[in-house]
């Protein structure tokens, strides 16, 4: 099982929301505005798909906490940077780039 977006990954991989991140911590979910985290994403699900041959990968995506994004002045002004509103756009932008 791979964990994503929520996993437990390093800091700058994850979004920083002190006090609105996952349970216990001040990280959330992948931050799409960074863009060292699009490499490490296409070699794991390069590696994931050699090892499991199938069509689609499902990435999940419901229990983004849009919270933390929201509280995260870097990954707002992105966002307004290239025209992404709404809750679920920055995930959108995460898995239309990666897929």
């Amino acid at each position: 099982v791979i964990l994503s977006p929520g996993a437990r990954l390093s800091p700058g991989f994850l979004t920083h929301c002190p006090g609105k991140g996952s349970i216990g911590s001040d990280y959330g979910p992948i931050d799409p505005s960074n863009e060292g985290v699009y490499p490490v994403l296409e070699k794991l699900f390069t590696e994931i798909t050699k090892v499991f041959p199938s069509n689609f990968v499902h990435l999940g995506g419901d229990e983004v906490h849009y919270g933390c994004w929201k509280s995260n002045q870097n990954l707002t002004d992105w966002m307004t940077l290239h025209n992404i509103s709404g809750n679920y756009e920055p995930w959108r932008t995460i898995t239309k780039r990666d897929c």
